[in-house]
């Protein structure tokens, strides 16, 4: 690894604390994205793709580029990576409208909320559990 178990958490304590209160922002649109979904908006699929392109790109630039670059080389490459999915989500789900939300069944519907569970509730209370403060650990959005 190119920094130490260290030098990772502190990237998030220093991320955390400089752009607080951006994980409330972050968690208040992916419940707006939901609630889309869950009440069936005409244009649920176009939302929830224009919130993820937005938490993407946020990720690229505030955190990958600032945060942790200084102390991952490979940061910038990530941030290029980011940028492009999320210029993926605005063409495929908000420009050209291909993707489509009407399945609560089979294997996608389970995958798709099991991840949603895990961004928004597991991960960071693994992270609490592991001895981590809140603000000391990778929250949702990042």
């Amino acid at each position: 690894m190119p920094f130490t178990r260290d030098q990772f958490f502190m990237v998030f304590e220093r991320y955390n604390a400089a752009l607080w209160p951006a994980s409330i922002t972050a968690y208040v649109l992916a419940a707006a994205a939901l609630v889309a979904i869950i009440a069936g908006w005409q244009f649920r699929a176009r939302f929830a793709a224009t919130v993820l392109s937005l938490m993407w790109g946020w990720t690229a630039i505030a955190y990958h580029l600032v945060f942790f670059a200084p102390v991952n080389a490979l940061a910038n490459l990530f941030a290029f990576l980011f940028v492009l999915q999320s210029a993926l989500f605005i063409h495929f789900g908000v420009l050209r409208g291909r993707w489509q939300i009407d399945s609560w069944t089979g294997w996608r519907s389970t995958a798709g909320w099991a991840l949603i569970a895990y961004a928004g509730l597991a991960y960071p209370a693994v992270g609490v559990m592991t001895g981590h403060s809140y603000g000391g650990i990778p929250q949702f959005g990042v």
